[in-house]
């Protein structure tokens, strides 16, 4: 009786094919029982020498193909020389872990390379390629992010902006990843990650300013915006990130700037629409807050806010059409009462067209004086008096008072010989206090309350050029 491995290949041991008994006939063809248990006795024998013959599978596991992508020679894009012997190793410890996955024998190569210079950028990229293959994905973050502090100018180092990235990405740190990224250049798999990681680096870094903003750090800010507009100028995670700032350090200009980017990609916003609105009216092209206020109020009709931004922007437009040191007063911090006079003479109907009286009326008025007509026939028109009546002197140059403005204001529809509902009491007092301007003032619209007058507060353009349009439409209002 034979025991034969079928199939058996020249040279093999005859493991893992299938046994036969082989006789010289059918009555010993290991049927018995003697035949059985020798055909089970040579099957274990078999199998027992099968197992100590099988080639060791306990070796480091292969990369697989997405690690292989972001896993290239670390001498790739450096460009400082390296002595050739190291270079050579370097090469072969990368050979030894992309082909075979041969982690431990990378990082020898490496160590070795490192103990001769401490520094070798090529030897902490080829560890840190090792450390990803790995998946020790914050551990390459940490040893190659200073990659990222070389200068823009320089060539990229490709080996290892390439593997920081991709970890940094795995990470999920987006924002150091798109830094990567981007610095590496023109490949195609860099080109579908920024597609992918720059919406989250975005998010990201727009969150960071608003925290930054929130704990004061307005320089930090700074910086993290710069770093946006670098990035995306046109996003508006961008636009967003500009706003904030500006509201944040009061300044509308920037503001304004940044709406005007933002609010047409979000055009349905009302309050993106109306402060848009406001801010052109108040410092940007008035015409533009006027088109603005007509779209709202066609879309939200009914609205009195509305109606009365219109009507404030239609006014400020006014001033397009008037001198240009007009316009400049009603963007003034604040007004003196040369200022004051001026607007009034532009502004109140007659009074440009009254008499110009002698002149002599205030002594501080030489001719030469910018405002003297002005101040001259706002003086006739009795719209304000003489500061100092002792020494008949205006004080052109004196800063103006809130209740100056609002007693100038509340005395038009009088001198204009109309009667206005809201100044009925006023009027018949002929030297009115303070209490009574603030409360009469507020009564006819031209201030919040008279709880907010703060008479004797300095008064900016904006404010005075409100104060006047509402002293204005007492006229349209009033009884003749």
């Amino acid at each position: 009786m034979q025991i034969e491995d079928s199939a058996r290949r020249p040279g093999e041991r005859g493991c893992g094919r299938p046994l036969r008994l082989r006789g010289s006939d059918d009555s010993s063809n290991g049927s018995g029982p003697i035949g059985q248990l020798a055909v089970l006795v040579l099957g274990v024998a078999l199998l027992v020498g099968c197992a100590s013959s099988a080639p060791d599978q306990t070796g480091p596991p292969p990369l697989s193909q997405r690690a292989r992508d972001y896993l290239v020679s670390p001498m790739t894009g450096f460009s400082p020389s390296v002595a050739p012997d190291v270079a050579s190793s370097l090469e072969r410890g990368y050979d030894q872990l992309a082909r075979f996955g041969d982690r431990e024998s990378a990082r020898d190569i490496a160590r070795t390379a490192l103990a001769r210079d401490a520094e070798l950028l090529p030897a902490l990229v080829l560890s840190a390629q090792a450390d990803f293959a790995d998946e020790l994905y914050p551990e390459v973050v940490e040893s190659l992010q200073t990659l990222l502090d070389q200068p823009a100018e320089e060539t990229p180092y490709t080996a290892g902006l390439l593997v920081l990235a991709r970890a940094a990405e795995l990470s999920d740190r987006p924002v150091l990843a798109l830094a990567g990224y981007r610095r590496i250049g023109d490949l195609p798999r860099v080109a579908r990650r920024l597609e992918i990681v720059e919406p989250a680096a975005l998010q990201e870094l727009g969150r960071r300013l608003v925290d930054e903003l929130a704990r004061s750090r307005v320089d930090l800010a700074e910086e993290t915006l710069v770093r946006l507009q670098d990035w995306a100028p046109e996003s508006p995670v961008t636009f967003e990130a500009s706003r904030a700032l500006a509201v944040a350090v009061d300044d509308p200009l920037r503001e304004l700037e940044a709406l005007r980017h933002l609010q047409p990609l979000q055009p349905e916003s009302r309050p993106l629409t109306e402060r848009l609105a406001r801010l052109e009216v108040d410092i940007g092209r008035p015409e533009r807050g006027v088109q603005l206020f007509e779209q709202l109020v066609t879309t939200f009709p009914e609205d009195q806010l509305l109606e009365d931004g219109l009507a404030s922007a239609r006014f400020r437009w006014r001033f397009e059409m008037l001198p240009e040191e007009v316009g400049e007063l009603i963007g003034a911090e604040l007004l003196t009462r040369g200022d004051f006079a001026t607007l009034l003479y532009w502004l109140v109907p007659g009074v440009r067209s009254g008499s110009g009286g002698s002149g002599r009326i205030a002594t501080d008025l030489p001719l030469e004086h910018p405002q003297r007509q002005a101040i001259v026939r706002v003086l006739n028109a009795e719209l304000m008096s003489i500061y100092d009546a002792t020494l008949r002197r205006f004080e052109p140059d004196r800063t103006l008072t809130r209740s100056d403005a609002l007693e100038s204001l509340l005395g038009v529809p009088e001198r204009l010989r109309v009667r206005a509902a809201c100044t009925e009491t006023y009027r018949l007092n002929p030297r009115p206090t303070v209490e009574s301007i603030c409360e009469t003032a507020a009564r006819c619209g031209m201030i919040e309350s008279a709880s907010e007058c703060r008479p004797a507060a300095e008064i900016t353009g904006a404010e005075a050029r409100e104060m006047i349009r509402y002293a204005l439409a007492l006229l349209e209002g009033a009884s003749p």
